[in-house]
């Protein structure tokens, strides 16, 4: 899908929107930005670095921030420790968690 026309509309009355614009992203490259994005977001990054640091894996997506300043929005709360890792299902988990769910495998 492309987002990126759904994303502009949604940024007139939404705070913060990614889209990735007119090109098609592929599934594997959305979930490792999407992965990429929430563990940085988790780790106490701000929206504009977690942004960023996702970016680097998929290339088309825009962050649409026309009322607030992402660089100082922050998710509340204990930040991940640096291990910390997205597995399937979104769900967070240490590394370690991660090696024993992939030993089980």
């Amino acid at each position: 899908c492309m987002s990126g026309e759904l994303a502009r509309m949604l940024s007139s009355r939404i705070e913060f929107v990614i889209g990735h614009g007119e090109l098609p992203v592929r599934d594997d490259d959305a979930i490792e930005f999407s992965s990429t994005l929430f563990s940085a977001l988790g780790r106490g990054l701000s929206l504009w670095k977690s942004f960023v640091a996702a970016k680097l894996t998929s290339k088309p997506y825009e962050l649409l921030a026309p009322r607030f300043d992402p660089r100082h929005f922050f998710l509340r709360g204990q930040a991940l420790p640096p291990d910390a890792t997205v597995g399937g299902g979104g769900q967070l988990m240490s590394a370690e968690q991660a090696a024993e769910k992939d030993a089980r495998w």
